[in-house]
């Protein structure tokens, strides 16, 4: 197939974005100039498919912060591309680092399997076809994104089997999203923290419930 040919600056390229996670994010195909990571802009209504946002600084900051801390918590408002970023990143990682394993905990499976459907394999699907089968993708079953040549995967759960999946095993990474929202967030990371070589958890503001107060207590 043509459109699978490797030219030698798309090789160049590959080699460029294994190194860097924000050279991945903002990347362009160099034979045809069109960004490789585009994601849904549901607020524009005539071109929804948008490059990432790269003129964002916060976002550059974000990228940096998740690749050189080994814990943290944010707090954020909708809207604003944490939990994109985030998935991206861990995109990035899953397709460019051998063996790779990250636990994502939801309060309900079904939102953890939109999470990887909607901000991990719908932009891989947007992703040049070169580019695709270089670095393939599975989403079987539902709760799983893994990447054959790098045998490498996510995993999404509900919190309750997230805290104990997590007692079980060892990640690279543990992802807690809308902590603040999960009534067990405190088992979690109890299990995450000491066996995971980072973890990050981030929530838009609750008004109450277990998750608000361990989470506040790590934010303070």
């Amino acid at each position: 197939n043509p459109g699978l040919k490797l030219t030698q600056a798309r090789v160049d390229a590959l080699e460029k974005w294994k190194q860097n996670p924000w050279d991945f994010l903002t990347g362009t195909d160099p034979d045809t100039g069109e960004a490789i990571i585009k994601t849904l802009d549901q607020r524009n209504k005539k071109n929804p498919l948008q490059p990432f946002p790269k003129h964002l600084d916060y976002v550059h900051y974000l990228i940096d912060w998740l690749e050189g801390e080994q814990y943290g918590c944010v707090e954020k408002w909708s809207q604003m591309y944490v939990t994109t970023s985030i998935t991206l990143w861990t995109l990035w990682r899953t397709l460019t680092h051998q063996s790779h394993k990250v636990l994502l905990s939801k309060h309900k499976e079904d939102e953890a399997i939109q999470i990887l459907r909607e901000k991990m394999m719908e932009p891989w699907g947007n992703m040049p076809d070169w580019l695709k089968w270089q670095w393939p993708l599975r989403n079987k079953p539902s709760n799983k994104v893994e990447c054959s040549s790098s045998k490498s995967h996510v995993l999404g759960l509900p919190e309750n089997a997230a805290a104990a999946d997590a007692r079980g095993q060892t990640y690279q990474v543990g992802l807690v999203d809308e902590a603040e929202y999960q009534e067990s967030l405190m088992g979690i990371l109890s299990a995450m923290l000491p066996r995971a070589g980072q973890v990050f958890w981030w929530s838009t503001p609750s008004t109450g419930g277990a998750g608000v107060t361990t989470f506040k207590s790590y934010l303070a």
